[in-house]
């Protein structure tokens, strides 16, 4: 490889854009940081770019975590974040907390509103101690989850200590695209800052050329025609055809400087994978073999993987790792502990070259060694055994769709069962009861009704026809909820088949929770009183068997059908009961919506007939307006918008029957806008 100067792309054409990141990074060390979105097409220099202001940032001694999405894996829910957050230094003060660390798959964490806030709230903690750059790298590829927690994080961290950087390739956007619907909200609510690359001129095509071959004026303007013709202005396909003509000696260095040959000579690529291939061509068979492992582990293949997986020696690995360093293929990464790819489109070219055999060959490899290992991630295992067409993906793609599931991610949840499907149908077998389970209510989630309700309707078929009574019942539970917007007497009729099954099998637990849906079903088609009876006999069960949750839920439930049924007193009396229970359990959906409740319900009678209205601020320690600006704090803190909403609501309509007109239409306006 001797004579081939491969180096660090120059940053030419770019002076505005790297002010204008500069001065972003300036204001965000200041206390005034916010988001910025660079955007450009493929191989246009985001990386670069942002790669120079990760080295400045670190340089004024922030800390930069970085992350990204990759076309070539099945993306997991938040996969992107869990990369940042396993850049988080160990030593690093506050400490990461133990559901974001690697292999913690977020345990403990019941909802996305709570995820959000755990994050958000690690993220202004961090930001106190320590200046910081997020990086997250290619998000048109991210899952809907990613984004999702980016559009939060870009409303709570605006202001902060923090720089929140992510690149995109535009020309990937079409109109239904996710990112394309998203980029104005984050504009409007995040206050996001656009940067766009755009191609290089002409001026700057010279530039280059100069500042990498200092040729005679007269080669370098012929240099810089050819490039511009076949690269069209885009600095990655400039650097590779430039990598090309060194390495066919039409480029060379002399003691008298540069010489540049007929460049009639040279191998015209029709395609920028012509011309990283004939780079790879440079490399021996043993550096190749081993990019094509690294290739399928991923686009930044850790180092610990890459010495498992290969055949040869410590000393035959680095011999080949600093080959591949040196032809510019892979690049090393702050502490070594992972490669990355010097672009993603090297690694896609490396990977779509294998053989079909080999791929999944290197998949199965990579996804069995995963799964023995007591850190690596259930998306990842699910992803090399899938690619592999191994029989083991099927569970290990249910595992990752109920993570996805427990994460409130329901557009990654259909995709992995969809691989579940694809896989048994490979293999001549009959996906898990749970896996169309996951997909309906993921479906039924994102308002597909027909599809939730031939997921739900397969469940309960195949269950009774296995005699699976658990997940019968379930089913049963399911599709009367799915009903429920549609047709109430299907809810009623599935309830009660659930309670059937669960009275035959003498089974209290979901016995108890069968009856509190029924109940619920009776109060909200106007029969408050005959749904008492139904949370009466639950809270029995829940009081027998010692279940604090299904206590709370049942007193929040039946507080509900009192308040309905015109009985404020013992909607009250409930109340007073369900709120402590439900800030112990950590229920804050549920909690803050009865603190609403529970703070309209003892304004309501006026003329004090009943002393528990009275004694509900007394007993619960605080005033009604604090039960109404705690309601408001809670389904704040959980990204909770329709919570919010309601809170604001209730409080708005108190203020005015108090007189407060002005404060209780501002707080009711308040309500609509959230």
């Amino acid at each position: 490889m001797s004579g081939v100067s491969f180096q660090k792309p120059e940053l030419v054409g770019r002076d505005r854009e790297r002010r204008f990141l500069r001065e972003l990074l300036k204001r965000a060390m200041a206390g005034q940081g916010g988001l910025v979105l660079v955007s450009g097409e493929a191989g246009i220099g985001k990386t670069t770019l942002v790669d120079e202001l990760v080295e400045q940032a670190r340089a004024s001694g922030a800390l930069v975590l970085e992350g990204g999405a990759y076309d070539l894996s099945l993306t997991p829910a938040y996969g992107p974040w869990t990369e940042i957050f396993g850049s988080y230094p160990d030593d690093q003060r506050p400490a990461l907390p133990v559901q974001l660390r690697a292999g913690g798959g977020m345990a403990g964490i019941d909802s996305q509103p709570a995820l959000f806030d755990l994050v958000t709230r690690f993220f202004t903690s961090a930001a106190e101690n320590q200046h910081m750059v997020v990086l997250l790298e290619d998000i048109h590829w991210a899952d809907q989850a990613t984004l999702d927690l980016l559009r939060h994080l870009a409303r709570a961290l605006h202001g902060e200590h923090l720089l929140l950087v992510t690149t995109h390739r535009d020309d990937e956007i079409h109109a239904r695209h996710p990112l394309a619907q998203l980029l104005p909200t984050l504009v409007r609510e995040g206050r996001a800052n656009r940067l766009h690359l755009p191609r290089l001129e002409h001026d700057d095509v010279l530039e280059l050329v100069h500042a990498r071959h200092p040729l005679p004026s007269g080669d370098q303007r012929r240099l810089a025609r050819y490039l511009e013709r076949l690269a069209e202005g885009n600095p990655f396909f400039i650097h590779e055809l430039l990598y090309g003509l060194e390495e066919q000696r039409l480029l060379t260095a002399t003691s008298n400087g540069w010489q540049l040959g007929e460049l009639d000579r040279a191998a015209l690529p029709a395609l920028i994978q012509q011309a990283i291939h004939t780079r790879l061509e440079r490399l021996d068979d043993a550096t190749r073999l081993l990019l094509e492992l690294a290739a399928v582990i991923g686009f930044q293949p850790p180092l610990d993987a890459i010495s498992e997986l290969h055949a040869g020696s410590a000393d035959e690995l680095d011999e080949l790792l600093s080959s591949a360093l040196d032809a510019h293929i892979l690049r090393s990464t702050p502490g070594h502990r992972v490669l990355r790819f010097s672009h993603a489109l090297v690694r896609q070219v490396i990977y779509d070259a294998l053989a079909p055999l080999r791929v999944r060959r290197l998949h199965r490899q990579v996804g069995e060694w995963l799964a023995a290992s007591p850190v690596a991630g259930v998306d990842d295992v699910a992803n090399h055994l899938y690619r592999a067409d191994d029989p083991e993906a099927i569970e290990w793609l249910v595992r990752s769709a109920e993570r996805s599931h427990s994460l409130y991610a329901p557009t990654e949840v259909i995709a992995q069962i969809d691989r579940v499907d694809r896989v048994a149908k490979r293999q001549g077998r009959v996906p898990p009861l749970a896996a169309h389970r996951l997909r309906g209510l993921a479906r039924d989630a994102l308002g597909d009704f027909d599809g939730a309700r031939a997921d739900h309707e397969s469940v309960l078929k195949h269950a009774r026809m296995e005699g699976d009574q658990q997940a019968e019942w379930q089913a049963l539970l399911d599709l009367g909820l799915l009903w429920s917007s549609r047709n109430y007497d299907h809810t009623r009729e599935f309830c009660e088949q659930a309670i059937a099954l669960a009275r035959r099998n003498e089974d209290l637990v979901k016995l108890a929770y069968g009856l509190n849906r029924l109940g619920n079903w009776h109060a909200n088609s106007t029969r408050p009183a005959d749904g008492l009876a139904h949370h009466q006999e639950a809270l029995e069960i829940f009081r027998s068997i010692g279940d604090d949750a299904g206590i709370a839920a049942t007193h929040d439930l039946t507080a509900i059908c009192h308040y309905m049924n015109g009985d404020t007193a013992n909607s009250v009396h409930h109340y007073v009961r369900a709120v402590p229970l439900l800030r112990a359990a950590g229920d804050q959906q549920t909690l803050s919506s009865a603190l609403a409740n529970a703070a309209s319900a003892t304004g309501i009678d006026i003329n004090r007939r009943f002393q528990a209205i009275q004694d509900l601020p007394n007993s619960l320690g605080q005033r009604r307006e604090d039960l109404y600006a705690e309601a408001l704090q809670v389904a704040t803190s959980i990204g909770w918008a329709a919570g919010e909403s309601y809170a604001r609501c209730c409080w708005g309509s108190y203020e005015c029957s108090r007189g407060n007109l002005r404060r209780g239409l501002k707080l009711i306006m308040s309500s609509i806008a959230t």
